[in-house]
């Protein structure tokens, strides 16, 4: 974990949920009984006690980073001026500016939107029960990393939230373990602009992929076989340009879903019932005074010549 940040209990407390969330995803993907997971309840039990234990950890290490940050003065002094400043305009903007559109996926991002004055870190929790003939395994990651970039009077801070969990099996006694697994993936991603104190970009991205397969033990071929698979991948981007009071936005959000099903059961022919889905919609929004652009050529110019600086300043922060 890093040794610089500062107190933010919303982003903390987000984070924690984000922990329970892969937890609880890892647990119910585990077996296809909705009563129980592969770890069994006693498992369970002895598995929550463990993150909990791993939050508090987490908590305090935090804590820990933002004393440190108070300590040392050049410290503080390069965050307040930094990420500190870009994560309340950036605040500022998603909570109280009408205009605001922002990510619009039905699928809501657990990581938090807006940029995390916590310090970063790099953080993994991981339980295994000896079930005898093979490990039932859970893995649970979550991570922050943030940039800082500066180039011709603009600064911005860049920052990427990820969360994954994992379930699968390995081996203990035998050697031919179930190969099920369940894997979650979920990232997001957020990037500023700032000119003379003001926001003049922010560019959101929000990603979750899910992979999962469950088989079934054929004995006639001693062999594992599939029995259903999903690959479901939800992904929503906002990207906003405020310059001269001209609100431009443009929001797109897509879903893709592939399942397949076995539709008879061991042994059988390898008939499988196959659905798919896809959607994408995308939205541009222009507010402003415009008249005043066409109407004034210098005006224009220069929104469009600081237009084309943020973006390019932005593609390069990356």
């Amino acid at each position: 974990m890093s040794t610089i940040g500062a107190q933010d209990k919303s982003q903390m407390q987000q984070y924690i949920k984000a922990l329970d969330k892969s937890l609880e995803d890892s647990q119910l993907n585990s077996s296809e009984k909705s009563t129980r997971s592969a770890f069994g309840h006693k498992s369970d039990e002895v598995m929550k006690q463990g993150l909990a234990v791993f939050k508090s950890a987490f908590s305090s290490m935090s804590s820990a980073a933002e004393r440190y940050s108070e300590i040392e003065s050049v410290a503080t002094k390069q965050f307040t001026n930094g990420r500190e400043l870009v994560a309340n305009l950036v605040d500022n903007m998603i909570t109280k500016d009408p205009r605001y559109q922002g990510l619009g996926s039905s699928n809501k991002n657990s990581l938090g939107d807006g940029i995390s004055k916590l310090a970063d870190f790099d953080a993994k929790f991981s339980f295994a029960m000896d079930q005898g003939d093979y490990i039932a395994t859970s893995t649970t990651k979550l991570s922050q990393n943030t940039e800082h970039q500066k180039s011709a009077g603009l600064t911005g801070a860049t920052q990427d939230k990820t969360a994954s969990t994992r379930f699968n099996y390995k081996e203990g006694n035998r050697s031919d373990i179930p190969p099920d697994y369940y894997d979650k993936q979920e990232n997001y991603t957020i990037g500023t602009a700032v000119k003379n104190n003001e926001l003049v970009a922010l560019d959101q991205a929000h990603e979750v992929d899910v992979d999962k397969k469950v088989y079934q033990f054929n004995p006639e071929i001693s062999q594992y076989e599939l029995k259903k698979e999903l690959k479901e991948t939800t992904t929503s981007e906002s990207n906003i340009r405020l310059i001269n009071d001209i609100w431009l936005e443009k929001n797109e959000d897509s879903h893709s879903m592939d399942e397949r099903k076995r539709l008879s059961g061991v042994g059988a022919t390898n008939e499988f019932r196959t659905t798919s889905s896809y959607s994408h919609t995308q939205l541009v929004t222009l507010i402003g005074d415009l008249d005043k652009l066409e109407q004034n050529k210098e005006a224009k110019r220069e929104y469009l010549a600081v237009l084309s600086q943020v973006n390019n300043f932005m593609e390069k922060s990356k």
